[in-house]
């Protein structure tokens, strides 16, 4: 599936925002997203590393072989990801779903922009709403 997504990373007044983009696989970034918070639980207030952290899930969760080779053979691909950083102009115009982490507030939302408004949550909350959630769209209807 090619569901584009990306994660904006909100730090403060005094620094731009950091957006990390992903092709492909999308609807698996509120969960990447999920057990990156988890991950980084003790760096919820230093944006550097949980951005880090947070970027090292979404690599890890595109591929079924999450193995330090393949992840390293993903950071030298030339395509799939991306990381800017500024201010909305960074956001492509193409992406379905975009997750907002707000570091200073501790804080985060899905925003799956045509479908429905975001809503904040805190970060724990975020982590057990969306950790067991493999698939963003699949909502148990059908």
């Amino acid at each position: 599936m090619s569901t584009r997504s990306q994660v904006q990373v909100i730090s403060g007044e005094s620094s731009p925002d950091i957006w990390l983009y992903q092709h492909y696989d999308g609807y698996n970034l509120p969960q990447r997203v999920a057990l990156g918070l988890e991950a980084g639980a003790s760096r919820w207030l230093d944006d550097e590393y949980l951005t880090r952290i947070i970027f090292s899930h979404m690599l890890a969760g595109t591929y079924s072989d999450p193995s330090p080779e393949r992840l390293a053979q993903a950071l030298l691909d030339t395509t799939g990801f991306g990381i800017a950083a500024g201010g909305e102009e960074c956001q492509h115009g193409d992406i379905e779903v975009k997750v907002i982490l707000d570091i200073e507030q501790k804080r985060a939302a899905v925003d799956l922009l045509d479908t429905s408004p975001e809503t904040w949550m805190s970060f724990t909350e975020f982590i057990a709403v969306y950790k067991n959630v493999p698939d963003i769209f699949d909502r148990g209807e059908g």
